[in-house]
């Protein structure tokens, strides 16, 4: 039985990498399971000359974890109904896109303040009024990657930078109206890749809300017109 069945087994290459592969899960699985517990009550962890701080660490995490989930769920808010209907009325009143896009990042404006403790100003500028502006050249030449991309960039500052240096996100954005770029910056909080998601969602759900109005405004437009005519006829 051994020979004949556990000895090709054994030696089969096959089953070999299947044995180890299984192997390895079992190690990673173990080392989730028990690493929690063996940590559990250590406060320091120290590997020769480095100490790690574990609670700290997991503070950390958790405060990066939730600040992206906070965000996302704004940019989930966006597409909310009630979301909706407050700005078809900011574009009823000013029919054009850049008086929505104001008001949304308004409330994004609020939202980092009230929620998440972070601060941050805006501009919108556009292409022309971007180009003659006085910003930094680094931030200027930023303007190229994003019309190529289609996405935010970013420039955080260096620890070395002095505390007079500003952290930038901004984002070229083309529409019906024209070419804008919209800027965002800040003294103190550093943009990540949450913030770029963030911004490329928000001026898109803003100028999908405005073709939407616009289009609904043209048809019944047109069909008060033909109502008008047929009746006078």
């Amino acid at each position: 039985m051994i020979s004949l069945i556990i000895e090709p087994i054994v030696t089969s290459e096959f089953y070999q990498i299947i044995f180890n592969t299984l192997f390895l899960y079992l190690v990673w699985i173990l080392l989730f399971l028990l690493a929690p517990i063996a940590f559990y009550r250590l406060k320091h962890f120290k590997f020769f000359n480095i100490e790690i701080e574990i609670e700290k660490q997991d503070a950390a995490v958790y405060e990066v974890f939730s600040m992206s989930s906070s965000k996302m769920k704004f940019a989930a808010y966006l597409t909310s109904e009630e979301f909706q209907l407050e700005i078809s009325e900011e574009i009823a009143n000013s029919k054009d896109f850049k008086t929505p896009l104001i008001y949304t990042l308004d409330c994004a404006v609020d939202f980092y303040s009230d929620q998440l403790g972070l601060s941050f100003t805006y501009d919108i500028y556009t292409l022309n009024q971007f180009k003659k502006a006085k910003l930094p050249k680094s931030i200027k030449a930023m303007l190229e990657k994003s019309i190529q991309t289609g996405d935010p960039c970013i420039t955080n500052k260096s620890n070395s930078d002095s505390e007079y240096y500003k952290n930038f996100l901004i984002h070229y954005f083309e529409n019906m109206d024209g070419k804008y770029v919209t800027v965002l910056n800040s003294y103190q909080t550093e943009f990540d890749t949450f913030d770029k998601s963030l911004l490329k969602i928000l001026q898109n759900v803003i100028y999908d809300y405005y073709l939407q109005y616009n289009y609904i405004y043209e048809a019944s437009e047109k069909l008060e017109k033909n109502e008008t005519i047929s009746t006078n006829n």
